[in-house]
């Protein structure tokens, strides 16, 4: 039996401008979101990963849609993912809402289990063992920061 391979991929120096729009109706057809997650730009962060867990859904049937949570444990030997530590290649972007995904192939096929941003980047010292962790949530995370100003198309009366 085989099993997955997993990848961890990150686009560091994301810019997270116009990423998400929201389209406008015309007559016949539907207000739509959209917008391109770049497939290109990925650093692949996999060879530094010690572990990961994932967290999505709902505590049961009625409970509320919660944001999706990753958390990436990583071997940082050299500081790589220290953000104090300047001459890391990676330094300038080691900050908040650079997207991250996690990606597992099976039978050739790769399967995203994970796609959202990170939230926190820190260093876990330990004696003889240099860590460091991110904390990402999904785009349901992102979304709930939004506040949208919709216009009326028309006048509005009330009472």
């Amino acid at each position: 039996m085989s099993w997955p391979t997993y990848t961890v991929e990150v686009q560091w120096g994301t810019d997270l401008t116009g990423l998400i729009r929201i389209g406008h109706s015309t007559i016949g057809s539907t207000d739509v979101i959209g917008g391109m997650f770049v497939d290109a730009g990925y650093t692949d962060e996999t060879a530094y990963v010690k572990s990961f867990s994932l967290s999505k859904g709902r505590s049961g049937d009625t409970g509320q849609m919660m944001a999706g949570t990753a958390t990436i444990e990583l071997w940082d030997t050299a500081g790589r993912f220290n953000p104090g530590h300047e001459s890391s290649p990676i330094y300038a972007n080691l900050k908040p809402m650079q997207i991250v995904r996690i990606k597992a192939n099976w039978s050739s096929t790769d399967y995203v289990l994970f796609f959202g941003f990170i939230q926190r980047i820190g260093v876990r010292p330990r004696k003889g063992e240099h860590g460091a962790y991110i904390e990402a949530t999904d785009l349901f995370s992102w979304l709930s920061l939004a506040r949208p100003t919709i216009s009326s198309t028309s006048t509005t009366t009330t009472g």
